[in-house]
């Protein structure tokens, strides 16, 4: 790989001027001091993955790294509202970074979106002195947890649209597409079943995929597939088509509905029910809704597309494993947010480090998760690659970075990945 394009590509990631500039901007420097905020969030990337206190561990690796003696005290006090601001700022940076840059364009039955997103959450648990700021629900009062909403798009694994509530929140309550999703298919389990919601994205120009809930009950408007013999289910409800046999259970069913929106207001979609063997011998069917075309996505197809979903439990996973995301001891509201997105941010990083310094042909055999691992070294030398003033410095260190890279991101489970590379396939065709 050309170092030039290595060096463009990590100059297009964040450059050190505009840290600087965010610091400013968001009041967590007002004045210059040894300690420099950049240098507080560059500690807590670094030490991203390791299993001692945050704010230890950055002041710890700031007094090796520059050679400042500050004490707890000092960075304690800089952990404040505006540092947060700060952290929170440079992450959705980041974040518009990496969901522009270049990656591999949709094929197949994929080609006609410009993005795949799965939309979910995840819950971390809190400290409980903090149940009055992120409160589980009226049934556990001492309990604090804080949900981390958002889509990930399946392309370039970016997150997008990130959002912060308290645990209480219902999924469908704090979902946030934006106001770019045209030409996306996004795919969304049962937690995010308002049909209103359907409605806008296909009113959007976009498309979705969802579990149907069992609440849910759409009215039919034609059976294309799955009737077992004569008879209309036209004007029924699906519970009541299934119930008189108009449409047979067990079996690959294709269905034409309308789901209500409002009072005045019927949304056209699509069910189709596609038959799964449990682990005991039995055999369930799985509805699934959508407005994606019929010819295009085949009942089988859109099973497989919908499994892509659980990609995006992965990352959940990745993120609490890899980046501790889920290790947060602070009793104060802005600290458990500036965490959160330092956890992100160093995700998002990491990711595009990856993605500058390898190919796409050697990503096939590299891991994100494993090259969280060296966080500590991956952090530094990006902060010493915005700081460079030569190229030649520039070129040395990409160089650099990129033997750690192809050395320390071998992927640890090829298996797993073989398997979520044929799943994309069965699902675009």
């Amino acid at each position: 790989m050309k170092t030039e394009t290595m060096v463009e590509a990590l100059q297009g990631l964040l450059r050190y001027d505009e840290l600087d500039d965010l610091a400013r901007e968001t009041g967590a420097l007002k004045r210059n001091r040894k300690l420099h905020p950049i240098m507080i969030l560059e500690g807590l990337l670094a030490t991203s993955g390791d299993g001692n206190g945050r704010l230890a561990g950055a002041l710890d690796y700031v007094r090796w790294t520059y050679g400042i003696e500050a004490n707890r005290s000092a960075i304690y006090k800089r952990a404040t509202a505006e540092f947060s601001a700060f952290t929170q700022a440079v992450c959705q940076r980041v974040l518009e970074r990496r969901i522009a840059s270049e990656h591999p364009e949709m094929k197949g039955r994929l080609a006609a979106f410009r993005d795949l997103w799965a939309y979910d959450s995840m819950t971390v648990r809190l400290r409980s002195g903090l149940a009055e700021v992120f409160s589980s629900g009226a049934r556990v009062k001492d309990r604090a947890g804080v949900k981390l909403h958002g889509a990930v798009s399946l392309r370039s694994a970016a997150v997008m649209q990130m959002k912060l509530t308290e645990e209480k929140v219902a999924d469908v309550r704090a979902i946030d597409l934006g106001k770019s999703f045209e030409d996306v298919l996004v795919l969304l389990d049962r937690g995010y079943g308002a049909h209103r919601l359907f409605a806008s994205i296909d009113e959007g120009g976009g498309a979705y995929v969802t579990r149907l809930k069992l609440s849910s009950n759409p009215t039919v408007t034609a059976v294309r597939r799955g009737k077992p013999r004569r008879g209309s289910a036209k004007g029924m409800s699906l519970d009541e088509a299934i119930d008189a046999g108009l449409i047979k259970v067990g079996t690959v069913s294709d269905i034409d509905v309308e789901i209500r929106v409002s009072k005045d207001q019927v949304h056209a979609a699509r069910v189709v029910g596609v038959p799964r063997t449990k682990e005991d011998g039995t055999v369930e069917t799985w509805w699934y809704l959508t407005n994606l075309d019929r010819d295009a996505f085949p009942p089988d197809a859109l099973a497989e597309l919908y499994r892509m979903r659980w990609e995006v439990e992965l990352l959940w996973k990745q993120l609490k494993s890899r980046f501790r995301l889920a290790d947060i001891d602070s009793l104060t509201q802005h600290n458990v947010e500036m965490l959160m997105h330092v956890s992100v941010l160093a995700y998002a990083l990491t990711a595009g480090v990856l993605d500058a310094v390898t190919t796409p042909e050697e990503r096939q055999t590299l891991s994100l998760g494993q090259l969280a691992t060296s966080a500590r070294y991956i952090m530094a030398h990006l902060v010493r690659f915005l700081e460079a003033e030569t190229n030649k410095e520039r070129r040395e260190l990409v160089e650099d970075l990129r033997r750690k890279v192809m050395l320390s991101a071998q992927d640890s489970n090829p298996k797993r990945t073989r398997e979520a590379k044929r799943r994309r396939r069965l699902a675009d065709g």
